[in-house]
């Protein structure tokens, strides 16, 4: 053999040493991945009809994963390939549990434990029932009906309710579960509260109407007694704007106003004012100087947003209002750089082991 035909035989000797060894690493890799997931399925009917829900959004979630999915003509749904572990299991669908849904009046209660081990396929079978439904009206203590006030439920609904009272005050909740109770969460427009409702179990019942007393709020005076309107000046073009600081003399924070549609309006102490809004950069920019509010005044202003603003001054210590900090995203774990280093070790020793070889053979 000559030298030519022997490095030509382990060139391709050690090609075939990778080739080997990488295929056989992606199979032990992806059958290693395969063993550590499983499968969740079942099927979603309603107990009373004992007909199939389709449509229905099927939530999935744990601390590490979250997906979704469909229910299909019969009911069924399914995930594939779901990491071994515990999860929630919830179910949603705006359309179909929404006023005029076709489910509108039927509770599904979300599955607080579902655990799937490795391999492992975990049948849920699901049985929707039919709800209850919350009538109630919301006045203030003179009877005038509070309408558009927002109502939020905390029940097992597929998924917290948000609706609003009518015209009358009156508010209709549809598919509350009867085994549990429910708490609505009342918050009429321009109060600054909230109140809750709590309808325990034992006053409900699926498919009946449950009446509850009506809810009254004190007769809201209005006491904001600064407002204004920001506009460009020129065509007078209002400016939404977020965060409207009021500062006390001393630099104390005393309110912070939103501007929507170019007007704003908040209750402030008497005294004297500025108000300003922060930058992009971090700093301040004075919109208003010298603003007197006397008790049992009312004070409007304008923002001229075509003049020169005042210089750009530094926040002051300790005048910036609460902010919650950035919350960061998943932990960026570190490389395992055995990844890298067995797989390189495993085919340096064949690829020496088929040189070797040839070299035998050579001799």
């Amino acid at each position: 053999m000559s030298g030519e035909e022997y490095m030509r035989g382990t060139l391709q000797a050690t090609a075939l040493g990778f080739a080997l060894c990488g295929y056989g690493l992606c199979l032990t890799l992806f059958a290693a991945d395969g063993a550590n997931v499983g499968v969740i399925y079942g099927r979603i009917i309603i107990k009373e009809t004992k007909k199939p829900m389709n449509g229905v959004i099927v939530k999935l979630w744990s601390r590490s994963k979250e997906t979704f999915t469909v229910t299909d003509k019969n009911g069924k749904f399914q995930f594939h390939e779901t990491p071994a572990g515990a999860y929630r299991v919830g179910f949603a669908g705006r359309r179909l549990f929404s006023k005029g849904g076709e489910y509108e009046n039927i509770s599904l209660a979300f599955i607080p434990n579902v655990v799937v081990g490795k391999g492992e396929s975990r049948e849920i079978n699901v049985e929707a029932r039919l709800g209850a439904e919350i009538n109630g009206r919301i006045i203030d203590s003179e009877g005038n009906a509070l309408a558009g006030a927002m109502v939020t439920t905390g029940s097992s609904n597929p998924e917290s309710q948000i609706l609003e009272s009518d015209l009358l005050g009156k508010i209709v909740v549809k598919g509350v579960d009867p085994s549990r109770e429910c708490i609505l969460r009342i918050l009429p427009r321009k109060y600054k509260y909230s109140k809750n409702v709590t309808v325990n179990a034992s006053e409900m019942k699926a498919g009946a109407v449950c009446v509850i007393q009506d809810v009254v709020f004190p007769k809201l005076t209005d006491v904001r007694n600064l407002s204004g309107k920001v506009t460009d000046g020129g065509n007078k073009t209002p400016h939404e704007i977020f965060g409207l600081y009021v500062d006390s003399e001393d630099g104390k924070i005393v309110g912070i106003a939103r501007a929507t549609e170019g007007e704003f309006s908040i209750e402030i102490p008497p005294g004297k004012y500025r108000i300003r809004h922060g930058d992009v950069n971090g700093a301040y920019r004075i919109m208003k100087n010298g603003i007197t509010i006397k008790a049992g005044e009312k004070t409007n202003v304008e923002i001229d947003l075509s003049k020169p603003l005042s210089e750009v001054t530094p926040p002051e210590s300790g005048a910036q209002p609460n902010v919650a900090p950035a919350q960061s995203g998943e932990s960026v774990k570190p490389f395992n750089w055995m990844f890298i280093g067995i797989p390189l070790l495993i085919l340096g020793i064949g690829a020496f082991a088929f040189v070797m070889l040839r070299g035998k053979e050579a001799a």
